[in-house]
């Protein structure tokens, strides 16, 4: 089941969204569904797939979106009026269902800061038929509560300066995403316990049944008139767990599907064939396009089951042959969809572009909008078709050069590719893991471990832990014997293979390959490399490379040192390939 990618809302703040045509039994019924807010999103972006793609099996036109400054739409963190255009956003989601489909009735919603958005545009707007408000923050004020908790952690465990976005900011960071105070001050007004309407005449609210603002919302909504429902569905740790580790949470999956399923019955014979069909939505733009931001999706690789972002400031001249720059093609990090670790690849590619490079940014299968390959798992960071599916991104993209960009184990994919396709003429590594790590659980157990070590003794860790900043739980099973005994015998055992790596990187430098290879301060390949000293200088002394060392942790989590690592990775390849 193959999703549509659309952009709709405002010409000038366009909105991307996956429209799922109904193939079930005909239901005259649509459903929007609203993302949670930064980290959430990449951890829950597999569960609202899978729950999107049920809901078009059983007869629902379906209508996934990005909000504004999030995911694959238009603007960014400290764009002015975010509230207002996130609330906007579900309106105009509501609108271009309606617009593609033909639906009469709608069902609107969300998970986590998405359903309170999805609950707040309901009540305002009206026009719904049902609501779903799965795990909802019930105020703003515990949104950034737990926001600045998440931060605080954050930092405790990397150090209390490390990253950190400068204290000369007012700005409110959580984990890579920002908080402008103003946005800050907006969310902070919000309060679905004092709704004035109900969002809709019916209503379920999805939870754990371990917050009891859960049971108070569902009274609200009553009280309003609601026909409301609670479902409290126990653990759902998927909301915590990183993206290669999350498991889907089928009891919810399947408690939404159902309820929506009683609320919206397949319509008669009758209905159906009285029915008016899908208005039609041609127009002078393709609705996978948005020319304001030179960007488009597409669909590739036989049978066409590979789905990517296409920014391209020039398509005419590469076309024709004309363009002297090469394509960046995004090999993507670890099993975060195409978007990347803090929206870091959407940046890096709108950033890149402005520069007057195309760029390509792509799901290998199983991950975000790519189905997995039959006889293989969803969110493997290194599905076994990886080398040609990078290869087919390159045929997609329809240059003559390519710069391969990849994070963790998208560098070792590059690095693979550049080994054997002479089109590869430039590498930005950024932490790969090849260097030290057979697999995501080793290079997490020895970083983990590394990181608590360090910070027992730092001075203020223990005030920290004191006052409840660390996550004691974690910290114990990280520096358990098997954790720490896990990390050892895998980096001794795998001695041999970045000595491999180091190969093959002196290998394509030698063919004339420019690489950049990007290393946070605490990364242990870069640990490695410092003690190998005769490699290491023999590394750095290849002409064709250039290493950088910046501040922070595997994923360049913070705010600094994004902004960092992206001048540096923009300017170099601005530098060395226009």
């Amino acid at each position: 089941m193959t999703a549509t990618p659309v952009y709709f809302g405002a010409p000038e703040r366009p909105l991307f969204g996956l429209y799922h045509a109904p193939e079930g039994p005909a239901r005259g019924a649509g459903a929007v569904w609203c993302p949670p807010f930064g980290q959430e999103r990449a951890r829950c972006y597999r569960a609202l797939r899978h729950l999107a793609e049920r809901l078009a099996a059983a007869g629902l036109a379906v209508l996934r979106f990005d909000p504004h400054g999030t995911g694959d739409s238009s603007g960014d963190d400290g764009d002015p009026g975010r509230l207002a255009a996130w609330l906007a956003g579900v309106g105009a989601a509501v609108a271009e269902l309606r617009a593609r489909s033909g639906a009469a009735r709608v069902v609107i919603g969300g998970l986590r800061l998405g359903a309170t958005l999805a609950a707040l545009a309901a009540a305002r707007s009206g026009g719904a038929d049902a609501i779903v408000l799965w795990s909802p923050w019930i105020t703003g004020e515990g949104f950034l509560r737990d926001a600045s908790r998440m931060e605080r952690l954050r930092r405790a465990l990397e150090g209390a300066g490390a990253g950190a976005s400068g204290g000369e900011r007012p700005d409110r960071e959580s984990c890579g995403f920002l908080i402008t105070p103003e946005t800050a001050l907006d969310l902070r007004g919000l309060d679905l316990l004092a709704l004035e309407a109900a969002p809709a005449p019916r209503a379920l609210v999805v939870g754990t049944g371990e917050v009891a603002e859960e049971g108070a919302l569902v009274a609200r909504l009553a009280a309003l008139g609601a026909e409301a429902r609670h479902e409290a569905i126990p653990g759902q740790a998927f909301l915590r767990d990183d993206p290669h580790r999350s498991e889907l949470p089928r009891e919810a999956l399947d408690a939404i599907t159902a309820w929506i399923d009683r609320s919206f019955p397949p319509l008669g014979r009758d209905e159906a064939r009285s029915s008016p069909p899908p208005p039609s939505s041609d127009g002078a733009q393709p609705a996978s396009a948005a020319p304001l931001l030179g960007e488009r999706a597409l669909s590739f690789g036989a049978p066409h089951r590979l789905f990517g972002i296409l920014h391209d400031p020039d398509e005419g001249a590469r076309r024709a042959g004309r363009a002297a720059r090469p394509c960046v093609v995004i090999t993507g990090a670890g099993a975060v969809d195409h978007t990347g670790p803090c929206r870091m690849s959407v940046r890096h590619a709108r950033a890149l572009a402005r520069r007057g490079f195309a760029v390509l940014r792509f799901d290998l299968p199983g991950i975000g909008e790519s189905p997995a390959r039959e006889g293989c798992e969803e969110r493997l960071a290194y599905p076994p078709s990886a080398p040609d599916d990078v290869r087919a991104a390159m045929d997609a993209a329809g240059a003559e050069t390519f710069v391969l960009a990849g994070l963790c184990s998208g560098a070792d994919i590059a690095l693979r590719v550049a080994m054997h396709d002479r089109r590869v003429g430039g590498l930005v590594l950024m932490n790969p893991i090849f260097l030290a790590y057979r697999d995501l659980e080793e290079i997490r157990a020895f970083h983990d471990a590394g990181q608590y070590r360090r910070a027992l003794l730092r001075p203020g860790s223990w005030g920290k832990l004191l006052r409840g900043e660390v996550d004691v739980r974690h910290a114990a099973q990280v520096m358990s014997s098997r954790a720490k005994r896990s990390a050892l015998q895998g980096a001794a055992s795998l001695l041999g293979r970045p000595a491999g790596a180091l190969g093959a990187i002196r290998g394509v430098v030698e063919r004339g390959v420019d690489v950049l290879l990007v290393f946070a301060e605490e990364e242990p390949g870069l640990a490695y490399l410092e003690e190998q000293p005769a490699a290491f200088a023999a590394l750095r002394a290849l002409p064709g490379l250039r290493m950088e060392v910046v501040p922070g942790d595997h994923t360049f989590t913070s705010i600094r040192c994004q902004e960092a690592v992206r001048a540096l990775v923009v300017d170099h390849v601005a530098r060395r390939h226009a």
